[in-house]
């Protein structure tokens, strides 16, 4: 089986499925799993960092301020 028919294959797999595979050491399985989840993932680490560092500015801006 080549790479893109795997793909389309693991493609209709379910998380449960993928992670049983992945267990068993499948890299194409690691992949599909990757590519369902890596934007999620990007975006809530982004959005985390952003909102850590509005409270870091708001919080110097309150000590400028009180200061």
């Amino acid at each position: 089986m080549d790479m893109r028919s795997t793909q389309l294959v693991y493609h209709s797999y379910s998380d449960t499925e993928l992670t049983a595979h992945l267990k068993e050491g499948d890299r194409a399985a690691f992949e599909e799993i990757y590519e369902r989840y890596w934007k999620k993932l990007y975006n809530e680490t982004l959005n985390g960092y952003e909102i850590r560092n509005w409270w870091k500015r708001l919080f110097r801006m309150s000590l400028v301020i009180c200061g």
